[in-house]
């Protein structure tokens, strides 16, 4: 549990899928993937009801493009993608999809997927997370720099 401007909040890894956030009261909740498709953003997953400027009654999950994330260690990514859930200045752009991408077109639910990588991502289980994303074995993928 951890404070970010006056408010508690969580974070865990989700099936070395996902870096999940949490308010302690449950009305912010967003999921980032590790992997993403190849040229494509990372797309957030809200599912919570609260995201400044999103309508708190709209249906969820609604995906949203992810800003670049820097750093190396996961509190670095946790404060980045609170920093632009909170922020005023920022745009958000929606997608049909976590799985939509703009340079491809439509829905890539076969696109071969290139892990993010991370402190959880060792060499072993790159292309396991290109797999379990895509739905299918033997198509992992390239590491992002």
């Amino acid at each position: 549990m951890f404070d970010f401007r006056g408010r508690r909040f969580v974070w865990w890894v989700d099936g070395d899928n996902h870096l999940r956030v949490s308010s302690l009261d449950k009305k912010f909740i967003i999921a980032y993937p590790f992997c993403v498709e190849s040229d494509c953003p990372a797309v957030v997953e809200v599912i919570g009801s609260e995201l400044p400027g999103l309508d708190g009654a709209e249906r969820r999950p609604v995906w949203l493009v992810a800003p670049s994330l820097s750093g190396k260690s996961m509190g670095a990514w946790v404060d980045a993608l609170l920093t632009w859930s909170f922020s005023e200045n920022r745009t958000l752009e929606r997608v049909k999809t976590r799985l939509h991408c703009k340079l491809h077109g439509d829905f890539l639910q076969h696109a071969p997927l290139r892990p993010r990588v991370s402190a959880r991502h060792t060499t072993e289980n790159r292309e396991e997370c290109g797999e379990r994303q895509n739905g299918r074995l033997g198509g992992g993928g390239t590491p992002t720099t």
